[in-house]
């Protein structure tokens, strides 16, 4: 029982944090930094990254850097399976697709769609960033599914 309630507190506050994020305010997000009873590092979660769902929002390099600061991140070479959209918006709620493990399959399979943080600011042409993450050890060589970003990139048509 101990843990749903605590799976609930995180889900409840990723909500929270992706909806600041959206909002781009770096205030009011540093004041939920600041603020939140947990670790906020302890937010990520397989299927929900801070710095690649900021990334993602096309967050300011000051939001980037906060979430980057906040978050202990020990390398910037991984991937997440990118789904920080379980949260709708539209409908204002949360749905949470870890207690369906068929919609989580179903979910993955139509947004098979593996992100490292480099590679999510190079897709938006965002060198400003991309540089940020290089300076702060991101690998320009990390492969994802055994493909180089720079492959992925120009698979997606990306590259001039």
């Amino acid at each position: 029982m101990k843990r749903m309630q605590t799976e609930d507190i995180i889900i409840d506050k990723q909500r929270l944090v992706l909806e600041l994020l959206q909002k781009n305010n770096i205030n009011k997000l540093n004041d939920f930094i600041n603020n939140i009873k947990i670790p906020f590092y302890f937010l990520n979660s397989s299927n929900f990254d801070l710095l690649i769902t900021t990334l993602s929002l096309n967050c300011s390099l000051d939001i980037i850097k906060l979430i980057y600061d906040n978050c202990n991140y020990k390398t910037l070479n991984y991937e997440v399976r990118h789904l920080f959209h379980l949260y709708d918006t539209n409908n204002n709620n949360y749905t949470n697709y870890a207690n369906n493990l068929n919609k989580a399959k179903e979910l993955m399979y139509i947004n098979n769609c593996l992100k490292s943080p480099l590679l999510v600011p190079l897709e938006n042409s965002d060198f400003q960033i991309a540089e940020f993450l290089i300076n702060k050890g991101a690998d320009i060589y990390y492969k994802i599914n055994n493909k180089h970003i720079l492959e992925i990139l120009n698979e997606e048509n990306l590259l001039t």
